[in-house]
């Protein structure tokens, strides 16, 4: 790349480090806004197939993200409520199973039981201080993936559960810390709230797929953005 001079320099262009390219922008000054990869949106990233964006990372709007919705707006982009009637559907190994109210003896109720375990871990984590946690040294040495492994013996049920962490940190959970996992449910409002549909963290989507917000944004910076 070659020599850039400015007022301020940004490094990466996910969501939260392309809208602080663009406020420093918006403020006067020149930015240079530096992306690795051959994209903008980080751990947002939108594909089309068929016509239809699919968003593999991440995607939902909800209660509490005041900022993100009022962003939105400000760059003339329209969101949708998500679906929610109906069954819920999972398939796993080929197989494809509905329901409605979680079933007993099977690996959701397993899964149920597990995260049952992380909401009580994350209540005891304090928002202002994580580090302060009584069992926080013990939670920052393990990896999600740890207390997943840990946890589940069913290889269904471990299956769902690191698919479900996956979707929640749009990471591999073994690069994950525990502690920074319990921290960031608790500061959503547990992990009930998270994966909650139509009234927690899962109310909207955006239409055309989440990575145009920074696409939007990166529209507006133009030549401020080095990728």
């Amino acid at each position: 790349m070659d020599e850039v001079e400015s007022d301020y320099c940004v490094v990466g262009a996910g969501c939260a480090g392309a809208t602080a390219a663009l406020r420093v922008f918006q403020a006067g000054h020149t930015v240079a806004l530096l992306e690795a990869r051959d994209r903008v949106g980080g751990r947002v990233w939108t594909r089309e197939h068929s016509g239809i964006p699919i968003d593999y990372g991440g995607q939902w709007l909800g209660s509490g993200q005041e900022r993100a919705y009022a962003l939105v707006k400000e760059l003339g982009i329209q969101t949708y409520p998500i679906w929610t009637k109906g069954h819920n559907v999972f398939v796993i190994s080929g197989k494809v199973r509905k329901y409605r109210e979680i079933p007993q003896a099977d690996p959701i109720s397993i899964l149920n039981l597990v995260l049952r375990q992380f909401a009580k871990w994350s209540d005891e984590v304090p928002l202002e201080a994580p580090w302060t946690a009584k069992r926080a040294k013990e939670w920052d040495s393990m990896t999600v993936a740890t207390w997943i492994n840990n946890s589940v013996k069913s290889a269904t049920a471990l299956k769902m559960l690191t698919a479900l962490m996956n979707g929640i940190y749009t990471a591999d959970p073994g690069e994950v810390s525990m502690l920074f996992a319990l921290f960031q449910a608790k500061s959503c409002g547990g992990i009930n709230a998270i994966l909650s549909t139509g009234k927690g963290m899962q109310n909207d989507r955006i239409q055309g797929g989440a990575q145009l917000i920074t696409e939007k944004i990166a529209e507006k910076l133009g030549s401020s953005v080095h990728q």
